[in-house]
């Protein structure tokens, strides 16, 4: 179930840039909830090295960064 839902999170990623974003902020707001943390304090927290990645952590990475290609494409 982890790899599907991986590998559909990877086909997002490749596709254009150029669907909606509230899919996206959806399901970034379940791994916000689940983890009570915002995804801005979780960037810190990696970076800084409190907090260790995971294939969890990765998915909800990967969803962030397609947020931003999105929103990226939109301001231009």
């Amino acid at each position: 179930m982890r790899e599907k839902a991986l590998a559909g999170i990877i086909a997002e990623a490749k596709a254009p840039a150029n669907g909606s974003v509230e899919p996206l902020n959806d399901e970034i707001a379940e791994y916000e909830e689940k983890y009570a943390l915002k995804s801005k304090r979780l960037l810190e927290q990696l970076s800084s090295g409190e907090r260790e990645e995971t294939e969890e952590i990765i998915s909800w990475l990967m969803l962030i960064r397609l947020r931003e290609r999105v929103d990226s494409t939109r301001s231009s």
